[in-house]
């Protein structure tokens, strides 16, 4: 656990769920932390900020909006989430009905900045307002807040369209100018060769690959690791 030195300077702002004044050390500037009091996820922004304390969601893209999973998306989540063939390359295996269900759920009630917590995202479709994917955000550093990774899953009709690729363009954009993010990391199984396409076209770098690093299915599989750097994403040409 960090300790703040006694010299720190502290950002004071009111939290845009509960309207609790709440001081956070400057150090902490632009990334997402916890209210204390309605434990809602916050964004650390000085006084005057446009941004106000919250998160910059709904996520838009040209055809796409990332936001929060709602209990009405269970019908479209059910297209896909069954999916066997999306689960190939994973260790778990596709949910039952009332498996999605209770998964939805938690989705909702979990928070970023919970120990173990995530922001899970629908991909929709701006035109028709369907979910055709969804996104799973994760803090890795418990303490800064300033490392992420994520999980993604697209509709299997709507492959090999671009929408993934462009759904982490969001996603990138987000987590580095809307949650100060400092890198956001992602494992793909080796043989993943679709999803290792996806997130390459989108900025990500091979780190480096593990052999036979974990079981995928009763098999030993190896994985390879990728990442992106917000200094890499702030000196890209805007796509």
């Amino acid at each position: 656990m960090s300790i703040e030195r006694p010299n720190d300077e502290f950002i004071d702002f009111r939290c845009p769920g509960c309207g609790a004044s709440l001081s956070f050390p400057e150090a902490r500037l632009g990334t997402a932390q916890g209210c204390p009091h309605c434990f809602e996820t916050v964004v650390v922004s000085p006084t005057g900020s446009e941004k106000r304390g919250k998160l910059p969601l709904p996520i838009k893209t040209p055809r796409l909006n990332l936001r929060p999973l709602k209990t009405e998306d269970l019908p479209d989540l059910l297209e896909f989430v069954k999916d066997e063939d999306s689960y190939k390359y994973l260790t778990n295996y596709p949910p039952d009905d009332e498996e999605a269900k209770s998964w939805l759920e938690k989705s909702k009630a979990s928070r970023l900045t919970h120990p173990k917590g995530w922001l899970a995202l629908a991909v929709e479709l701006q035109n028709d307002a369907k979910v055709i994917g969804h996104l799973s955000f994760f803090l890795n550093d418990p303490e800064e807040h300033r490392q992420g990774s994520f999980d993604i899953l697209m509709h299997p009709a709507c492959r090999c369209r671009g929408y993934g690729t462009e759904a982490l363009l969001g996603f990138f954009n987000f987590g580095f100018n809307g949650t100060a993010l400092h890198d956001i990391r992602v494992r793909i199984d080796i043989r993943n060769l679709a999803g290792r396409r996806m997130v390459e076209k989108a900025g990500m770098k091979l780190e480096g690959e593990f052999i036979e690093q974990w079981r995928v299915k009763g098999e030993w599989a190896s994985a390879a690791y990728y990442m992106i750097l917000s200094a890499w994403w702030q000196r890209a040409p805007a796509s």
